[in-house]
């Protein structure tokens, strides 16, 4: 029971503002050195383990095209 929130409900506020505390001491040490701001979002590099299956199932399918694959 040591996630119960009734008797320790203020505890995610303090959380939240470590994080803001974190948040804003990293951009000042990043402006201090002059270093630029995180570019944003950065696409994860392609698994080449599904690559290799990927190119294996192109090349088994007929004409060219790729076998369609259910995603939920």
């Amino acid at each position: 029971m040591g996630a119960c929130l009734s008797k320790g409900g203020p505890t995610l506020s303090h959380i939240d503002d470590s994080v803001h505390v974190m948040l804003k001491h990293d951009k000042k040490k990043r402006k201090e050195q002059g270093d630029a701001a995180p570019a944003g979002y950065k696409p994860r590099a392609a698994n080449p383990a599904l690559e290799k299956k990927r190119e294996e199932q192109a090349a088994a399918a007929p004409d060219g095209a790729e076998e369609k694959t259910e995603e939920k």
